[in-house]
């Protein structure tokens, strides 16, 4: 399991993990610019590891919609730093 995982997340957010690390492999090798540190990618990452499927979904879809390449780069915290009620 990967670093910080947490239990109650379950199989389908290791599967989206999954496939997020793949895109990134895939796309390593592009010449992009990314304008939020973490990358959105890394960002969803974190948040299928740190809050489950539907809140990390609802989190990264925020997340790319804010994402353009019209501003300059921005720090944007990770999901892990974020304080989200239960």
């Amino acid at each position: 399991m990967s670093e910080g995982y947490d239990e109650r997340t379950g199989i389908v957010s290791m599967i989206a993990v999954g496939m997020i690390s793949l895109y990134q492999r895939a796309t390593a090798d592009k010449d992009h610019v990314c304008t939020m540190i973490p990358s959105c990618s890394e960002f969803s990452k974190r948040a299928y590891s740190r809050f489950g499927f539907f809140r990390a979904t609802y989190m990264t879809i925020r997340r790319i919609m804010e994402c353009n390449g019209l501003r300059e780069q921005n720090d944007d915290p990770s999901p892990v730093e974020y304080l989200i009620e239960d």
